[in-house]
């Protein structure tokens, strides 16, 4: 039988550890290919020529809970970059049940997280620019 938990996921930027207890509880990570590995063109006769897009980029997109402190330590590596351009960082996310690993050594954060106040706790949703990652798309 398989396991799957969510508590499982090492989210790591920079040195600042994403745990469990911060992420939000549904859809807590994103990862989107920004464009095609590769891509089809076809002539008018037939011809198929593929082409490939070497070191496609990626957006990754990482909800966490309004309330966790990791926010702030997420926030000022976002204002240091802003302020330096220090904020390419190392990124490593596991599934430690599984076989899902997403590495890169030049991520950045994208802006800062659309802020909602209301009656209830929301999350932050983090963007993450991956200019050029391994991605293992392993069980679970």
């Amino acid at each position: 039988m398989e396991v799957y938990s969510a508590a499982e996921f090492t989210c790591n930027l920079g040195g600042i550890e994403i745990d469990a207890g911060a992420l939000g509880p549904d859809n807590f990570l994103t990862l989107t290919q920004n464009s095609p590995a590769f891509k089809l063109r076809e002539g008018v006769g037939g011809g198929k020529t593929r082409s490939q897009t070497k070191s496609p980029s990626y957006t990754l997109k990482i909800k966490v809970r309004q309330t966790a402190p990791v926010n702030t330590k997420l926030s000022v590596l976002h204002i240091l970059d802003k302020n330096t351009n220090a904020g390419i960082v190392p990124l490593y996310i596991k599934d430690r049940l599984g076989t899902y690993a997403v590495t890169e050594a030049e991520a950045f954060i994208e802006g800062d997280p659309e802020h909602v106040a209301g009656a209830e706790e929301g999350d932050l949703e983090w963007t993450v620019i991956l200019p050029a990652p391994t991605v293992l798309m392993g069980g679970h």
